[in-house]
C-alpha cells in the first residue's frame, strides 16, 4: 500500500481507539500488524552473541502495514510520529519491553522520552538540535585540524 503521512493519520487515529476500547480488536490488529511476532511466546530474535536483539522485526515485504508503521515511528514529522507511536503503544498494552520487543530499540525510544518513563525521563529536555550538533561537529572538526 502506498500510505503517506497525512493519509495515515486519520486511520491511525481511529485504529488507536479500537484498540484501546476493544481487548479483541487490540489482539486482531497486534496479529494483523505484526504477524506470529505478536505473540509473546514467540522467542525474541538474537544477536550474535546470543542476547535478545533491539533491532525492530521487520517483515521481508517493504511495503508491509508493519514496515510502513515502523518507518514512520522515526519521521522528521512529529504530526505523523506521534499518532502512529500511540497506535503502536496501545497495541503492546503501553508496555514499553513490549514496544522494544516488536518495534525495535531505536524506534520506541522517543516514545518512551516523551512520556518519561523510568529510564528514560528527560532525555527530551537534554536532547540538542540538528544546528547544535552541526555546531557542534564543526567545532570538533575545527580543533582536530580538518581531519573527516
Amino acid at each position: 500500500p502506498n500510505l503517506s503521512g497525512a493519509s495515515i493519520l486519520p486511520i491511525a487515529a481511529v485504529l488507536t481507539g479500537m484498540v484501546k476500547a476493544s481487548n479483541e480488536c487490540k489482539s486482531f490488529f497486534k496479529y494483523f500488524v505484526f504477524g506470529s511476532h505478536a505473540s509473546a511466546e514467540i522467542e525474541q530474535p538474537k544477536t550474535e552473541s546470543g542476547k535478545p536483539s533491539v533491532d525492530p522485526i521487520k517483515d521481508q515485504h517493504t511495503e508491509s502495514i508493519r514496515n510502513i508503521l515502523l518507518k514512520n515511528m522515526t519521521s522528521l514529522h512529529e504530526h505523523v510520529v506521534e499518532p502512529v507511536t500511540e497506535f503502536l503503544w496501545a497495541l503492546c498494552d503501553e508496555d514499553s519491553s513490549e514496544l522494544i520487543r516488536l518495534t525495535g530499540f531505536g524506534n520506541a525510544i522517543g516514545l518512551l522520552a516523551r512520556k518519561g518513563l523510568p529510564g528514560f525521563e528527560g532525555l527530551t529536555s537534554q536532547a540538542i538540535s540538528f544546528s547544535q550538533l552541526a555546531e557542534m561537529a564543526k567545532a570538533a572538526k575545527e580543533q582536530g585540524g580538518g581531519g573527516g
